[in-house]
């Protein structure tokens, strides 16, 4: 008869195992699949949220009046088309009011001012005009002690992030410490750190908030009392300091000043009042002098330094060693047009 079949019997051999791993591999693969199917679907969502934010926040910030975007905003809409571009750092925006310019040279002036920024940033500013507004006729070019420094990082970053994706602005913010990579390629990174300025933009969108400044066409100009910030500087530097003098923004001006001689653009260089201590501490002072005179020989511009006028002998008129307070800066802008006017425009 038929007995029990062995262990190793060849029938036994010869009939298939059950591979319990195969099979449980067999039973996890649809679920496997569709798991993957809703990662992909959640991801491509998740995607076009952030792209979907991205865009609403950036459309609100260009659109917006807020204090870091409103010029930026006029430039990239159009608004300016100016007769004359007053260019600089601070010392332009805080100094030299269009209004009074405007009144006394009957023309319609802008301040592009950009705070903090030396001439890289400066010039790129002014490019940017140039790509959306019509070039003008005349230039105040506010120049400094600092002008031909270059900083490491990004000062005033902020309000770069609606435009890093602008060629002039990507070009210009990628030579400072400030942005990553990833913030120019990723939708929405670029304002993780800066969830008030996010907001901004989503309100200004959705029509729930709008923002406005005090500041008149890139004039913004300072009540402020004199301050310790000069002594302070002064008690730490008493044998005197040096700025540096990059040679890369020195070419890039030679550069801008050319561009503007070649189409027969009227560029004043101005020294704006600067008070007379800070001005003994600067070592290389001469050094930087004899280069804007230089270039206004090399191009025929004049330059008006007004570092020996009355208002630079009295901190009434500063707030700081640098900076005029908004009664020195205006009878400072009314001395500056006047001279222009003088000069025969």
């Amino acid at each position: 008869g038929w007995g029990p079949i062995r262990a190793d019997s060849p029938a036994r051999r010869g009939r298939p195992k059950k591979n319990k791993q195969t099979q449980a591999g067999r039973l996890r693969t649809p679920k496997m699949k569709s798991f993957l199917k809703r990662a992909v679907l959640f991801a491509c969502l998740l995607v076009l949220v952030f792209y979907g934010l991205d865009y609403v926040i950036t459309k609100g910030l260009r659109k917006t009046q807020f204090v870091e975007f409103y010029d930026w905003n006029d430039i990239f809409n159009g608004r300016i088309d100016a007769d004359l571009i007053i260019n600089g750092s601070s010392r332009a925006s805080v100094h030299i009011s269009p209004r009074i310019i405007d009144s006394v040279l009957h023309v319609r002036s802008y301040n592009l001012g950009i705070s903090g920024h030396h001439i890289l940033m400066q010039v790129a500013k002014y490019r940017t005009y140039l790509s959306f507004n019509k070039p003008p006729k005349i230039i105040i070019f506010s120049v400094e002690s600092f002008s031909f420094s270059k900083g490491k990082n990004l000062y005033g970053y902020v309000q770069f992030m609606p435009y890093l994706h602008h060629p002039i602005i990507r070009e210009a913010t990628q030579q400072f410490t400030g942005f990553k990579k990833v913030d120019y390629v990723l939708p929405l990174f670029r304002y993780r750190s800066v969830p008030g300025i996010a907001k901004v933009g989503l309100w200004e969108y959705l029509g729930l908030k709008r923002y406005t400044n005090a500041s008149y066409r890139g004039y913004t100009p300072q009540e402020r009392a004199w301050t310790r910030e000069f002594e302070d500087f002064k008690s730490t530097h008493l044998a005197g300091y040096e700025t540096t003098l990059d040679s890369a923004s020195i070419q890039l001006f030679d550069e801008y000043l050319s561009a503007c001689a070649q189409e027969n653009i009227q560029v004043f260089l101005v020294y704006a009042p600067e008070y007379v201590e800070a001005q003994d501490l600067l070592k290389n002072r001469e050094d930087i002098i004899d280069l804007y005179q230089h270039f206004s020989k090399k191009y025929n511009f004049p330059f008006l330094d007004y570092s020996a006028d009355s208002l630079s002998m009295d901190k009434a008129y500063f707030y700081n060693s640098t900076h005029l307070n908004k009664r020195g800066a205006e009878i400072f802008t009314r001395k500056l047009a006047g001279d222009i006017r003088d000069w025969g425009l």
